[in-house]
């Protein structure tokens, strides 16, 4: 309707969940790091909650794309069944006949494919949306399934994602066997008033847009107030204020045209989480945004409060874990990492990709890169102001914040924002200061199409002695050279940053790394 005057390919603001627009804020890049971790790494039965229009359905669809390949997923999207319909769904899914069968016949069919596809290196995954739907008695029959192993693994991951009553509904005494078998508990929230920004200026951008503009910065901080950051209903906002503005012939979305859109939206009796107002993002610098189609922000020294952590249980206790939307950020434990790595304005992401051969300079030069996490709560920042100068070591936040920094950079190919993070002195294991790591980029960026790294644990500490804050963890890369090739590594990485003028810097990335085979 509206995409031609505006000059788009498609709507921007569809509220099917189309992987392809998936906005990957820190709360999602986590989420998606710890289910893709506790899937392949075979945890069992895993948690996804969030309020209902955060994305959960959208982020799993993009869990199924990105899986390695070894890995056999199904989807039930209708929860409301009983246990026998599950079961039988989930074989017709896989191919295994359930006629003639009764429940003790099925689950023993279902036992003998997992055993064979687990010999031969398969793994398979049952993911069930709005699982807050099912009744107590499905949630115990669905334990059962987790009695389905060998002596050393599971071969069936089970994903109960859902909304805040399913966290509820765990909590009930009779199913705390089951509660005690999940592994995982992750948790999606709603978007920051940066993240708003960032979020519609994205699926703008990959809608085709040429314009930065057409959204005015009061409609978008009217949106971020009125939507408490649910995705969905800045969907809703954003595509009737954009069919206002047309049969206006506007060009441009103001604050009234969203006002007179929610008015009509608020009207149905929507539900919004009681939470606190969000607060409008700052001022932009005068400096012009990286990209024209990412909404200019200021780069203080301070990051924003870091995300709520990914809870990841090794050994769950008796109660389900709570899951705190506060800490303190030197004090909250460090969460599961992901990298995120390409160019272009549309992406798609790989996963368990097979190793290819691949130019031994052009290695040297990926694994140059490897010391990144991201943090993406915030656009590409401009010249960071004056502050006064801050002695000691960074804090967690203030090294999670430069990794942000870097991580935007690399994904915009932008070498002098990138260097403004190294320290004159730094060393990328064998290279020996910025202008050879800089040289090095300046490589990766010309042959590197597509990189997906996951840091499923770190581990962060601080030397007394040189105020140095050291971060480390096992890392798992697959990435995609220009050619088409794809390649797949798997090792351990370092991270060091340090405070020089008053600014934490990165002085070192150390990593050993080798074919995932």
């Amino acid at each position: 309707m509206y995409e031609e005057y505006f000059g788009f390919r498609e709507p921007p603001f569809r509220i099917t969940p189309d992987p392809r627009f998936l906005y990957r804020n820190p709360s999602v890049e986590e989420a998606a790091a710890a289910l893709s971790y506790g899937i392949e790494r075979r945890k069992g039965f895993l948690s996804l909650v969030g309020e209902a229009g955060t994305g959960k359905t959208t982020l799993l669809r993009h869990v199924l794309d990105t899986l390695a390949g070894n890995v056999k997923t199904v989807l039930l999207l209708h929860p409301t069944v009983e246990f026998d319909e599950i079961l039988e769904y989930l074989l017709s899914e896989l191919g295994i006949p359930v006629d003639g069968g009764r429940k003790l016949v099925l689950l023993q069919r279902l036992q003998d494919y997992l055993l064979e596809h687990t010999r031969a290196g398969g793994n398979l995954a049952l993911l069930i949306d709005e699982a807050q739907d099912l009744a107590p008695h499905v949630l115990e029959e669905l334990r059962l399934l987790s009695n389905l192993e060998t002596g050393t693994e599971k071969i069936l991951q089970i994903v109960l994602a859902g909304q805040p009553e399913l966290e509820a509904k765990l909590a009930d005494p009779a199913l705390r066997q089951l509660r005690q078998r999940i592994a995982l508990h992750i948790r999606l929230r709603p978007f920051s008033a940066a993240e708003v920004a960032a979020y519609i200026s994205r699926r703008l951008e990959l809608a085709g847009a040429t314009r930065a503009d057409i959204f005015a910065p009061a409609a978008i901080r009217r949106i971020a107030t009125v939507s408490h950051g649910i995705p969905r209903i800045i969907n809703v906002l954003c595509d009737a204020s954009l069919v206002t503005a047309f049969a206006t012939s506007g060009r441009q979305v103001s604050a009234d045209i969203v006002d007179e859109a929610w008015a009509d939206y608020a009207r149905l009796g929507v539900q919004v989480p009681e939470e606190k107002p969000l607060v409008a993002p700052p001022s932009p610098s005068p400096a012009p945004p990286t990209s024209p189609l990412l909404p200019p922000t200021p780069g203080p020294v301070e990051p924003e409060p870091a995300p709520p952590p990914v809870h990841v249980i090794a050994s769950p206790p008796a109660s389900p874990p709570p899951l705190v939307d506060v800490k303190p950020p030197d004090e909250k434990p460090l969460e599961p990492l992901v990298i995120n790595i390409g160019g272009g304005a549309a992406r798609s992401w790989l996963a368990g990709v097979p190793v290819r051969n691949f130019v031994g300079g052009f290695l040297v030069a990926v694994l140059a890169i490897l010391g990144v996490y991201t943090m993406r709560t915030r656009p590409a920042s401009t010249a960071l102001p004056e502050e006064p100068v801050v002695l000691g070591p960074p804090t967690a936040a203030e090294a999670r914040a430069v990794v942000h920094e870097y991580m935007l950079a690399y994904e915009d190919r932008d070498l002098d924002r990138m260097m403004a993070l190294f320290a004159p002195q730094a060393i990328a294991n064998e290279i020996d200061g910025a202008d050879a790591i800089r040289e090095d980029y300046a490589k990766t960026f010309a042959r590197l199409a597509e990189v997906t790294c996951v840091v499923p644990r770190v581990d962060v500490t601080l030397s007394d002695e040189d105020d140095i804050v050291t971060v480390s963890g096992p890392l798992v890369i697959d990435y995609r050279d220009n050619n088409g090739e794809t390649s797949a590594l798997r090792g351990d990485a370092r991270w060091e940053i340090a405070r020089l003028g008053g600014a934490p810097r990165i002085v070192g990335l150390r990593y050993t790394l080798g074919d995932a085979s």
